[in-house]
């Protein structure tokens, strides 16, 4: 009879420590990797240098950056959201008083790859200010 007794809480806590583990909730992540970079330049190709200087100096996100979150919207909810912070930093009357050549143009983009390689553009900021 104890034999019985020890057996079945045995198999009792051995059910216990399966449902347990069963129910626990397994965090599935995203890693997804953007560029921020200058993109549609036209201009003097000498003064890129000094268009890519002011950008550095107004954000640390210029490259490869990667964001995570649980889903592919959420992590360019992210991207997004670092993008148009590090936008807000920018100013075209600084970039006026660089003294660029009249025709310099440029976008500053944050882009991905999609899973079937295509581009997705998740932010972009246009010089000189559309009118």
């Amino acid at each position: 009879m104890k034999r019985t007794i020890k057996l079945a809480v045995l198999c009792c806590i051995a059910a216990l420590a399966f449902v347990l583990s069963s129910c626990e909730k397994k965090v599935v992540s995203v890693q997804l990797l953007y560029n921020f970079a200058i993109t549609e330049y036209n201009g003097d190709i000498f003064e890129q240098r000094t268009v890519e200087d002011y950008i550095k100096s107004k954000t640390n996100l210029y490259g490869a950056q990667s964001f995570e979150a649980q889903s592919y919207s959420e992590c360019d909810q992210k991207c997004k959201e670092a993008f148009d912070k590090a936008v807000a930093n920018f100013s075209y009357a600084e970039l006026d008083a660089l003294g660029l050549s009249k025709n310099t143009s440029f976008a500053f983009t944050a882009k991905r790859y999609s899973e079937n390689k295509t581009t997705i553009t998740i932010g972009e900021w246009r010089y000189p200010k559309a009118e």
